[in-house]
């Protein structure tokens, strides 16, 4: 026995199998990354934009503050009812909501003006006391 460590010799390529060689590396580069070939990993959606609880927030500040005020249901309340209902939102539509960012915008500026809506849009100026005496200076 010899000390030395055995080392395959690589086989000697024929000029037949050359051209059968050149064209693999071809199919081989076409495919890409080294895989199973046809197998294309899923692509990863994007998280949306907003995240859907911050969708929902306003949507359940609204409902809370018009259908039952008397309720008195608290903002820390209001957001866990916001976050219950958005992983609700998120396993049915993973992508996102399907609605563009005027869909938001309405859902928004309804959650803020509605509550409001019985409220005089100016506020009445105060009427000036009768028989206070003027001061002068």
């Amino acid at each position: 026995m010899t000390d030395q460590p055995h080392v395959e010799k690589t086989p000697e390529i024929l000029p037949e199998q050359a051209a059968d060689l050149a064209g693999l590396e071809l199919l081989a580069d076409d495919m890409g990354e080294p895989g199973i070939p046809g197998s294309e990993p899923e692509p990863v959606p994007e998280p949306p934009a907003i995240p859907t609880k911050d969708l929902i927030n306003p949507l359940v500040s609204l409902v809370c503050g018009s259908l039952a005020p008397a309720w008195e249901i608290t903002e820390g309340e209001q957001s866990q009812l916001a976050e219950a209902y958005a992983a609700v939102v998120d396993k049915y539509f993973p992508d996102g909501l399907p609605m563009g960012p005027e869909i938001g915008a309405l859902m928004i500026t309804a959650a803020i003006v509605l509550p409001r809506l019985g409220k005089p849009m100016q506020v009445e100026p105060e009427p000036e006391p009768e028989g206070k005496p003027v001061e002068n200076k």
